[in-house]
Order: structure tokens, then C-alpha cells, then sequence
């Protein structure tokens, strides 16, 4: 699967719950889904507000609470790095985000 540039189910999955959650920040999906999208704002300065970080929902069950969109969306975004939540387009965006994952899942460092 490495050689033909393919991600895993399970990556494939985090990659669509990131690409959907990029959609409803930039105003590309649906009300319905950017709804449930929310940006963290703390209320007073603190260095995490220029990390453009989620805020996650108080969830209950592990069982559905933590696998909502909602909750997936805000854990998977908050750990992407800088540069690929802030790509200036979709597409742009689509190809930081298969490199990082693919990178993660295969182990390759940065340079390959």
C-alpha cells in the first residue's frame, strides 16, 4: 500500500473527518455540518489563541459522545500542525494533509 500512495481505512477516515472540518471552517459545507464546528476563543491572551484550535465538546459516552463528528473533528484538528490548517486553499490543503498522514503512518521522515 506504501509503494501505491494509498492510506489505510482507518487514516482514510481521520482524512475525511479533516477535510470536511476545513470545508465547514472556510464556509464550503453545508450550515448544518459548520454548526457544529466551533473555534476556541479563550478569554483572555493565552499562546494557545494563535494555534486556530478547536473547541471539543464535553462528552459523556466514549462509546458515541467521542466518535460525533463534532468531537472526532475538534480532537483530529487540534493535532494537525500550523501550516496545514492554515493552507490558503482546498486543494492545497488536500495535499498537506495526505503527505502528513501519509508520513505518520508510514514512519517516513520529512525529507522523503
Amino acid at each position: 500500500m506504501c509503494t501505491l500512495h494509498w492510506l489505510p481505512v482507518r487514516i482514510r477516515i481521520q482524512y475525511k473527518i479533516l477535510l470536511i472540518t476545513f470545508k465547514a471552517l472556510n464556509d464550503l459545507a453545508p450550515s448544518y455540518i459548520s454548526e457544529l464546528v466551533r473555534v476556541y476563543s479563550p478569554s483572555k491572551a493565552l499562546r494557545s489563541q494563535d494555534e486556530f484550535l478547536l473547541d471539543p465538546p464535553k462528552t459523556k459516552l466514549k462509546t458515541y459522545g467521542d466518535r460525533s463528528f463534532e468531537a472526532a473533528s475538534a480532537k483530529e484538528w487540534n493535532l494537525l500542525p500550523l501550516h496545514i490548517k492554515l493552507s490558503s486553499s482546498l486543494q492545497t490543503f488536500k495535499t498537506n494533509l495526505k503527505t502528513h498522514l501519509f508520513r505518520l503512518h508510514y514512519g517516513l521522515d520529512s525529507e522523503n
